[in-house]
């Protein structure tokens, strides 16, 4: 009797130890899956955020562009406008005008104007 009682006791032990393995182990299980999730979602948010960045790198590079053409454009104007400042017989060496009809010719103004603006 005594021997029973000695193995069923050990057979308990190894039962309960065999069970206290699998809890662990499905905690463990549990506590992964759980982890996954969050890096799943977290994962997902990332992408999302790089999505977002890609779309505003596409929108800053189009504006840059933009902002290339009009600096470009307006490097040529002022260009342009000093070559025409310093080509224009209208001013003498003091800066006053000269007369009416190199106002004219350096402007490109209506006669009427200049006649109002040279009086």
């Amino acid at each position: 009797m005594w021997e029973l009682k000695i193995f069923e006791n050990e057979n308990t032990s190894e039962k309960f130890s065999e069970l206290t393995k699998d809890t662990v182990f499905y905690r463990l299980h549990s506590q992964l899956l759980m982890e996954q999730t969050h890096l799943h979602k977290k994962v997902d948010l990332l992408k999302q955020e790089k999505k977002k960045l890609q779309e505003d790198l596409v929108l800053l590079k189009h504006h840059l562009k933009d902002l290339n053409v009009i600096c470009k454009d307006q490097e040529e104007e002022t260009s342009n406008l000093k070559t025409q400042q310093q080509q224009c017989p209208c001013t003498s060496t003091s800066g006053k005008l000269a007369s009416y009809e190199k106002l004219n010719y350096c402007q490109g103004i209506p006669a009427a104007l200049l006649e109002a603006a040279v009086q």
